[in-house]
């Protein structure tokens, strides 16, 4: 709520927040200092703890780009193009493992990945709580993009996953136009799975956790994550989520200014 006072020719504001909070400011600004601590004081603070289950295998988000010999297409040289393709595949898998996102030896999905797939996968979703924004741009405001890194796991009970397959398959190179490659990329068969906790704002939310579950599943069967996704029409990196709950956080609150 805001009330309006005139001195000396000048308009001067009143601004009261919903935490009973005010601020006295021209032209009905608060300080950039007030807005930041009455948005922090707002949140709802929550870890949001789920399991990826992977439904098709992922593809990693690096790869290398191969170009094969030039032969004619006979089925001698369709022979000796796969072999090449192996060949120069299995050479460079210590290239694209240096590529891939390890931690400790062990293969990982960034949570970044995670977010921006829920966030996409409702970009055209009405939010309900907010007639003026999308789902996607409240989502923006509860995720926190931590950066954080998640194992992927070969089954529930832990067994950690350090290695993966070779894909190989044909392509442009996008750095060159009109060149025919073959890109190899770090492949994870099935079954997959990572542990996610996300640190989210459930505010802005309302605290429904419904909302989140929802853009999650979505994310998981019309984006999913990695490369070739859904996303991008391919089939590889969808997943559905599981055991998903939201845990309380300490809540640390900060002082206006005076």
């Amino acid at each position: 709520m805001a009330t309006a006072t005139q001195a000396n020719g000048k308009t001067k504001a009143k601004v009261t927040h919903g935490d009973g909070t005010a601020a006295d400011t021209k032209q009905g600004k608060e300080s950039s200092y007030d807005a930041l601590v009455r948005q922090a004081n707002g949140a709802d603070m929550r870890l949001a703890q789920f399991i990826l289950c992977g439904k098709t295998p992922l593809l990693m988000n690096k790869r290398d780009y191969i170009k094969p010999p030039t032969l004619g297409l006979t089925p001698m040289n369709l022979k000796r193009l796969a072999a090449h393709e192996r060949d120069v595949a299995n050479k460079n898998k210590n290239e694209l493992d240096k590529k891939t996102y390890r931690l400790d030896g062990v293969l990982h999905v960034q949570e970044i990945a995670v977010e921006m797939a829920a966030i996409h996968a409702v970009g055209r979703t009405k939010d309900p709580y907010d007639q003026w924004d999308s789902l996607a741009t409240t989502l923006r405001r509860v995720f926190r993009f931590d950066g954080q890194w998640f194992p992927l796991m070969r089954n529930r009970d832990g067994e950690l996953i350090d290695d993966f397959e070779i894909d190989t398959q044909g392509g442009n190179n996008p750095n060159r136009k009109n060149v025919g490659v073959n890109i190899a990329r770090p492949r994870i068969e099935l079954p997959w799975y990572a542990p996610i906790s996300l640190r989210v704002n459930m505010a802005p939310l309302q605290g429904s956790k419904e909302a989140l579950i929802v853009a999650l599943t979505l994310a998981g069967d019309q984006i999913g994550i990695g490369d070739w996704r859904n996303e991008k029409t391919g089939p590889m990196g969808k997943f559905t989520i599981a055991n998903f709950d939201l845990v309380d956080v300490p809540e640390a609150r900060l002082e206006h200014a005076v």
